[in-house]
């Protein structure tokens, strides 16, 4: 049974009663649900048996997001496990996906790429939507640290310096600048995505010290930018398509990143929305 809702999300003078972290945490308690198991011996619950995803407020959302990161991918090779969980997530992710705030006109382009994905067809639909979905993180990562297609010239040198001032000390700004060294830039940062790829990084390299696996050993990159460019590079070269999970890896990373986003405008909404309250 879905349990009760509560805390409350104000926009446009009205207030609608939602599920919150507290919540959710309170009932993984309740029930002994535990979100992250080092072994899977079968009949584990799962979360639509207690979570109304259409019901949670923005801060809960973003938590699934990260837990469905670390849950359902191996912090090894980035394998998909508990996939019910996954499809779950990822069906009310779409259902309430209406359009992408950073690019809109890659909507339909998204949207499609995820059915790809999905599609249970890794050879064909799966590596093109999987390499179109690289550009998009890519493109997202670039808008965090600044990037606005509109004010930078690709051939422009001297506008590139949105990512170049991001470098300090004696190590020189490359010229162009790749997923991986996106990546890391980012996690320097003090946002909400940066905290939680951060996040999702200590889990990954915590949970191999635990197992006693050493990061680094053939394809083991715990390392976000590390395992992205991984990924990413075998899959362009051709040298590997065995990362069957890449795609659905990177579906789950861009909600991350759009839950993320969503939440700001929301917030900016509601704050312009304040002193209007009374009226």
């Amino acid at each position: 049974m879905v349990f009760a809702k509560s805390g409350k999300f104000r926009l446009n003078k009205l207030i609608y009663w939602m599920l919150t972290i507290t919540d959710y945490r309170a009932k993984v308690l309740e029930i002994g649900f535990d979100e992250f198991p080092l072994t899977i011996y079968g009949g584990e619950k799962r979360f639509e048996s207690f979570i109304d995803f259409s019901n949670a407020d923005p801060d809960l959302r973003i938590h699934l997001s990260k837990v469905i990161l670390r849950r359902c991918f191996s912090a090894t090779f980035g394998d998909l496990t508990f996939i019910w969980d996954y499809n779950w997530f990822i069906a009310h992710f779409l259902a309430s996906y209406d359009t992408d705030f950073v690019k809109p006109a890659l909507t339909t382009p998204i949207r499609e790429a995820f059915e790809m994905i999905n599609a249970n067809d890794p050879f064909s639909k799966g590596i093109m939507a999987t390499t179109f979905m690289f550009g998009v993180i890519e493109f997202y990562v670039k808008h965090e640290l600044g990037f606005r297609p509109r004010e930078h010239d690709f051939f422009d040198k001297a506008k590139k310096d949105y990512f170049r001032k991001l470098f300090t000390g004696e190590k020189k700004p490359p010229s162009e600048l790749t997923l991986g060294m996106g990546i890391e830039l980012l996690m320097q940062q003090d946002t909400e995505i940066a905290k939680a790829l951060r996040e999702l990084e200590h889990f990954n390299i915590a949970r191999l010290q635990f197992r006693c696996i050493q990061p680094g050993t053939r394809w083991i990159y715990p390392e976000l930018s590390k395992r992205l460019n991984l990924f990413r590079n075998t899959m362009l070269h051709g040298e590997s398509h065995s990362f069957y999970s890449a795609g659905h890896y990177l579906l789950a990373l861009y909600s991350l990143f759009h839950l993320c986003h969503q939440k700001r405008i929301e917030q900016h909404l509601n704050q312009s929305l304040e002193p209007h309250a009374s009226l």
